[in-house]
């Protein structure tokens, strides 16, 4: 039919129209809206090769829930047909006998022309089914019910036709539409409206002439604009307008897009988590898991920087994923697993009475893996000579051979390390190494750098080699009766108590290097981790801090944050 193909074609360039607008909203709950369209109608009753006339709507639109709209609209227009000579004549009873243009109906004042129309008021309530409500174009159907008012009169003088100036029918009657079209959004407040419509009406007189063919029909196709007054920006309740949704690419039907137990909101605004991503940080645990159950950061894989992420401390071996040192043994739980192959739930691994720190220390060098180190039958706490000891270790921080730690970055070609072993002990149960004494100690300074958060070298730093070999050159060229201990000390930048760890772990990694290079550990009496304890400089206070750039407070952090060598014992110093 001539209807159908006009209303697909009309539907169609609409669609392509619309698609090149930006779109950013969709149907929405207790969306109130007002809407104005134009289009054309077309009549089919007892006349043919009909015309086109103008139709404009105002319609109020309610949306209770999104797949349904209800309407209440009041439309005007006109619907026109041509008058054909063969009308003429097959219709002698109505035009008359040899009517033709020009002469009067019978009994009126009215000129037949080759045109006639009627005004049409339409009165309806609407029902829409709105089929894919979530998406950018949302197509729909529906149905009403309502009244059309309509005056059948000639084109020109616009005098009332036969039948209509005799008063034989009522001119209004029931009209019952069936709805087809589609909304396109193009901001939260504004959509685009193209729709059809065909109405099936109860009267044979819209054209002021009943004939067998049965009641009189008018379709229309319609376009135009709806404001949104109200309706809900946020339909999935997580705290994020649909708007703001689209730009980070949510779902705003979905409270959780990503599925990770957290709101799209509480991501986006509290948390700063990516919420489309289940595990922003890639450690193995969902955000949710993260922030609602473990206390752990979504946000950085390792949250307590103990060498583990997080997923593998609470999957894989338990350990608390905000404690360094898990059951407080004094060990890193990063270095227990990667590096010693101990136990980070246990102080004591094997459970021969020692702690696993202290037999990776000079103290006992014996194997945390093993109670009864060297197989005597005797474990390790109860045995005298458990096992070889190393020489002035004095109180922790040798080499002990089952630590079998990671290999050492390479330092620069004019520093070779010896092959020869660590000499033999000279003393079978070395004195303690005493810590020195404030007001009388003598140390060397020196700035050797660290990867963040690790205790291993920064060679890409320059100073860290040149440093390094100063402090090697010092020890080797002093007498055998020198003896120092090696200290790190840190900046307050930080929780003091990793702070005092980390410091720690660097000063061993220090001494081990020198001892590496083959410096007699009776020179080096041990490692200690001051963290921020002992500041060379003082550091601005949290107030003063506000006032400063970054790089002006590193630049004082950056003082703290040493390796010093304190004399303990000079050369020629009498024996105390």
């Amino acid at each position: 039919m001539i209807m159908s193909k006009t209303l697909c074609l009309y539907t169609l360039a609409t669609a392509l129209v619309c698609c090149t607008l930006q779109v950013e909203s969709q149907t929405r709950d207790l969306e109130l809206g007002l809407g104005i369209t134009g289009g054309v109608t077309k009549y089919y009753g007892d006349f043919t090769n009909d015309p086109f006339g103008p139709a404009a709507e105002m319609a109020l639109t309610f949306t209770p829930i999104r797949p349904l709209t209800l309407g209440l609209g009041v439309t005007l227009g006109q619907i026109k047909w041509r008058v054909t000579p063969s009308a003429l004549a097959s219709l002698p009873q109505y035009f008359g006998q040899g009517a033709s243009y020009g002469d009067l109906y019978p009994g009126t004042y009215a000129t037949i022309e080759e045109f006639n129309q009627s005004r049409v008021s339409i009165y309806e309530f609407t029902s829409v089914w709105n089929i894919l409500p979530n998406q950018d174009i949302v197509p729909f159907i529906g149905v009403g019910v309502g009244i059309v008012d309509f005056s059948p009169t000639n084109r020109r003088q616009h005098e009332s036709l036969p039948n209509n100036s005799a008063g034989k029918y009522d001119k209004w009657t029931w009209a019952f539409p069936l709805i087809a079209g589609f909304n396109l959004y193009i901001t939260d407040d504004l959509s685009f409206t193209a729709k059809g419509s065909y109405r099936f009406t109860m009267t044979e007189w819209l054209d002021d002439y009943k004939s067998a063919a049965g009641t009189d029909q008018i379709a229309m196709l319609q376009g135009g604009l709806t404001y949104h007054f109200t309706g809900d920006r946020d339909p999935d309740g997580d705290g994020v307008p649909t708007r703001r949704e689209r730009e980070f690419g949510t779902n705003p039907f979905k409270a959780d897009t990503d599925g990770d137990g957290l709101t799209d909101g509480d991501e986006i605004m509290l948390h700063k988590t990516d919420p489309l991503r289940r595990d922003t940080d890639g450690d193995g645990l969902t955000d949710g898991e993260e922030v609602l159950e473990l206390n752990t950061n979504p946000l950085l894989a390792d949250t307590d920087g103990d060498g583990l992420p997080d997923g593998v401390e609470v999957i894989t071996y338990r350990t608390n994923p905000t404690n360094v040192d898990t059951d407080n043994d004094r060990l890193f739980d990063g270095e227990e697993v990667l590096r010693y192959k101990t136990d980070p739930l246990k102080k004591d691994t094997d459970g021969d009475g020692i702690e696993d720190a202290d037999e990776l220390s000079c103290r006992y060098q014996t194997n945390p893996l093993n109670p009864d180190t060297d197989g005597d039958g005797l474990i390790d706490s109860k045995d005298p000579e458990p096992s070889i000891r190393c020489e002035g270790c004095g109180g922790g921080g040798g080499i002990p051979p089952y630590a079998n730690p990671a290999p050492m970055p390479q330092p620069a070609p004019e520093l070779k390390p010896t092959t020869s072993p660590i000499p033999e002990p000279k003393v079978e149960t070395p004195p303690p190494a005493p810590l020195p004494t404030p007001n009388k100690r003598r140390s060397f300074q020196k700035d050797i750098r660290f990867k963040v958060n690790t205790d291993e070298f920064d060679f890409d730093f320059p100073e860290t080699e040149k440093n390094l070999r100063e402090l090697l050159s010092y020890l080797e060229e002093s007498c055998d009766e020198l003896q120092v201990m090696i200290e790190g000390h840190a900046s307050a930048d930080g929780p003091p108590q990793r702070n005092k760890d980390l410091s720690n772990l660097r000063a061993h990694k220090v001494r081990q290097w020198l001892l590496q290079q083959g410096i007699s550990p009776n020179k080096i009496r041990g490692a200690v981790g001051y963290g921020s304890a002992m500041p060379r400089v003082k550091e601005p206070t949290p107030a003063q801090m506000k006032s400063m750039t970054k790089e002006q407070q590193e630049s004082i952090r950056a003082q703290n944050r040493r390796i010093e060598m304190a004399v303990l014992k000079d050369c020629g110093e009498a024996n105390g």
